[in-house]
């Protein structure tokens, strides 16, 4: 926050302020305020007797949601005590995730992910790797007694506040080293989940990205207020066990990480950040008003609109798929009831009933008002981390895909950030997660921890470069070519990798014949050497032409069993033996 009471007395003064100052001056003024009382809530700040009526004033401010301080709401005593008030919770907060010691980034993930495995283990009295899959975890939850989940409580809360303190001292390394680090970088985000789907993406990525940065989804409960109740905490445990799947990439330490999990405070910036709600809503309404045919720029325009013309709103944002369910598919319902239906159901499996009964409550137009919220939130969040941190954004769903092309038309942003990955690359990036190269997903993680370690990937972003380019040459291709040209790159590598493979079958063939025939010329001489003497000059005794002969197969043999085994381990040989299905 950059408010300081200088800063909040500048205002106004003659008149002379241009629109733009004063705006910033009201967020800032309006930000502070909201810092100054959470913080006098929790009781965090203490005051003389003599500023009791200035907290007063302060504290009698009530503004709604996305409202701006007035220019003459508060006294300048009190904006004063405000701006003191707000740069000392900011302070302290930056002092509480000061770095404690300096850790590289793979000790810092090795650490982290040890500490998910032991909160893991806390929960479910098991470690992930004894589920057979995320379903047996979701049904062992679904049917947890409930005194073991009791006895579990003690350990649980242990193993949080260890994870809290790892974040204290570290989280701003985390966020530091993501930062610095370079090659083809992707920022996650868009989904509400790290759940199987995203897995999949995850793992077919780390064949083509140098490094993918995913939010982690632990830190929310530690720092943003959320609490592990039923439906939430079983969520956690079900994107935990998915993220724990990737502990071979991290345990392999490599100089340059595939995944590094990213430390985040998105839900407290929707929550108590002014900037960033504005944003958010300032995207949502953008794109409401190209979906509608009105100009809309601001939350207020957006919240009088639906207000006064909900019909128009409604027709607008279902014809352009902008309501869409959590866990529904774009296209799927196009009956704004129907759609409202399947989201409670959707918001149910997270929310407490008594929640899900108050929105169901609501004008359908709030309710779409709500949801617009969260999934423009989580593209101004994905857009913001991805600039921050110098990394292209990237998605792993087609929904997600859908809310970020709405997002950058409505702020008049290119999909691909030029700097890290051409518009191409990204298209090739896109066709990798496509349903028809869903058995990239199968290549084992230990795999590719050696593949990585190989800096193999470097060479599987050219190739397919090199299949795709003369899609590009002729200017931008839609995705269902591009999967195409991907899907036949892929299939030509292995071709070519088979070829290598019958190469090798063929060059040793004629090695053992090569071997085998004089070889086994001799040997016959050799024992017929015993019963004719005169044809001895013609080849040594038979034990030493035999043993000749088994030693030099035997190298071929092993030569040719190595080479098989390099062309195999390679990625193309990878690919080539992994599962279709």
């Amino acid at each position: 926050m950059e408010t300081d009471g200088g800063a909040a007395n500048s205002m106004g003064e003659g008149g002379t302020d241009s629109a733009e100052e004063v705006l910033a001056w009201r967020i800032n003024a309006t930000q502070a305020l909201h810092s100054f009382q959470l913080a006098v809530r929790r009781g965090e700040m203490s005051f003389s007797p003599d500023d009791q009526p200035t907290v007063i004033e302060a504290m009698a401010v009530s503004l709604a949601p996305r409202e701006l301080l007035g220019e003459t709401a508060l006294s300048d005593a009190a904006l004063d005590l405000v701006a003191q008030g707000a740069t000392a919770v900011e302070r302290r907060w930056r002092e509480a995730f000061e770095p404690r010691t300096s850790i590289g980034v793979a000790e810092a993930q090795r650490e982290l992910f040890e500490h998910f495995h032991d909160l893991f283990a806390a929960a479910t009295g098991r470690r992930h790797e004894e589920f057979a899959s995320h379903q047996a975890l979701a049904d062992t939850l679904r049917t947890c007694p409930p005194h073991l989940a009791e006895r579990r409580v003690d350990p649980f809360m242990q193993a949080m506040a260890r994870l809290r303190e790892f974040y204290q001292a570290h989280a701003r390394n985390l966020g530091r080293h993501a930062g610095e680090l370079g090659g083809v970088k992707l920022a996650l985000g868009g989904n509400r989940l790290f759940g199987p789907g995203t897995l999949a993406a995850v793992r077919k990525m780390v064949l083509y990205a140098d490094t993918q940065l995913i939010p982690d989804p632990v830190n929310p409960m530690l720092f943003e207020g959320e609490a592990l109740e039923e439906g939430s905490g079983h969520y956690l445990l079900l994107q935990l066990y998915h993220l724990l799947q990737l502990t071979p990439l991290v345990e392999a330490a490599l100089p340059v990480p595939p995944v590094l999990v990213v430390p985040g405070f998105e839900k407290t910036s929707a929550a108590h950040h002014v900037e960033t709600q504005r944003g958010i809503h300032e995207l949502a309404a953008e794109a409401v008003g190209t979906a509608c045919g009105v100009p809309l720029t601001t939350s207020e325009d957006l919240q009088e609109f639906a207000r006064s013309e909900p019909e128009r709103f409604i027709e607008g944002v279902m014809r352009d798929q902008l309501f869409i369910p959590p866990f529904a598919d774009v296209g799927t319902y196009t009956d704004v009831r129907a759609a409202a239906d399947r989201y409670l159901r959707d918001i149910a499996l997270t929310l407490p009933a008594d929640a899900v009964a108050i929105l169901g409550r609501r004008p359908l137009s709030e309710l779409i008002l709500g949801e617009l919220g969260d999934r423009f939130g989580s593209q101004y969040h994905l857009l913001r981390n991805a600039e921050t941190l110098g990394a292209q954004p990237m998605l792993t769903h087609d929904v997600a895909w859908h809310f970020f092309k709405k997002a950058s038309a409505a702020s008049a942003l290119h999909l691909h950030r030029e700097e890290v990955l051409s518009a191409a690359s990204l298209q090739t990036l896109r066709a990798l997660q496509n349903e028809r190269l869903a058995w990239l997903a199968h290549v084992p993680l230990p795999v590719l921890a050696q593949l990585r370690a190989n800096g193999e990937n470097a060479a599987f972003r050219e190739a397919l470069a090199a299949h795709t380019a003369t899609l590009t040459a002729a200017g931008p291709a839609d995705l269902d070519r591009v999967v195409r040209e991907v899907c036949h790159g892929i299939e030509s590598m292995v071709q070519a990798h088979q070829k290598v493979i019958g190469e090798l079958e063929a060059k040793y063939t004629d090695k053992y014949w090569n071997t085998g025939l004089p070889g086994g010329f001799g040997t016959v001489i050799g024992v017929a050497a015993h019963f004719l003497p005169m044809l001895a000059a013609f080849g040594p005794p038979a034990g030493i032409a035999a043993a000749g002969l088994a030693g030099k197969l035997a190298v071929d043999r092993f030569m040719k069993g190595r080479e098989v085994r390099r062309a195999r381990a390679s990625l193309l040989g990878v690919l080539a033996t992994t599962p279709r299905k």
